[in-house]
């Protein structure tokens, strides 16, 4: 249909077509994409808040937050994301290929993207919309089983070399630098995160990566 119309269709009313089935396509996508997320043994485990073992490469680099407490000092945490390849739980264990959001402790600082890890810890419902089939909270060290592929190793000296450049900076410039020039989000502080999703830039981290 689309074919038809571009023999006769002015070259303004061509592109506004064009645009649509483009929109039409990457909304089709993304509806599909939550869809799944929204089933499987990933989210029915979440869903019952199961305690799980998994097997899951890391998918990007792991970044430190810390949250207020009411008693004494801040404490600190480390999220990741990780793609979930084998799950464990209830008596069962599944093959799977989930995005989960990692909430753990300070240990994984150590973890690099592309690695191969277990991990054992308790899952939670996840935002689908926001491509997470669950999130994972683990109080436990990572082990690692397999390393990253050769041509990540190869760029992870490149990625040091650029934080060490910008090391003096303020927080700010020393944080958001790696992160669009190579998507390294590890020192990008959270409320300048928080700014670029608000104004619809926190893409551009991904697209460097």
């Amino acid at each position: 249909v689309v074919g038809a119309i571009a023999c006769w269709a002015p070259p303004v009313r061509l592109a506004a077509i064009a645009a649509a089935v483009c929109l039409l396509a990457v909304a089709g996508a993304g509806a599909a994409r939550v869809s799944v997320l929204g089933r499987g043994p990933v989210h029915d485990l979440a869903a019952r808040e199961a305690d799980v073992s998994v097997a899951a490469t890391v998918t990007d680099d792991p970044l430190l937050r810390t949250s207020p407490s009411r008693f004494g000092p801040e404490r600190s945490y480390v999220i990741a994301r990780l793609r979930v390849t084998e799950v464990s739980g209830r008596g069962h264990r599944y093959h799977v290929r989930s995005p989960v959001l990692l909430v753990a402790g300070e240990d994984w600082l150590t973890t690099t993207p592309g690695q191969r890890v277990r991990a054992a810890g308790r899952l939670a419902p996840g935002e689908a919309a926001e491509g997470l089939g669950a999130v994972l909270r683990t109080s436990v060290p990572p082990t690692v089983i397999g390393e990253p592929p050769g041509w990540l190793r190869w760029t992870e000296p490149l990625r040091d070399g650029l934080r060490q450049s910008v090391s003096a900076l303020p927080e700010g410039p020393r944080g958001l630098v790696p992160a669009l020039v190579v998507g390294d989000e590890s020192r990008l502080p959270p409320d300048l995160t928080e700014d670029m999703r608000t104004a619809g830039l926190l893409h551009l981290n991904a697209v460097s990566g």
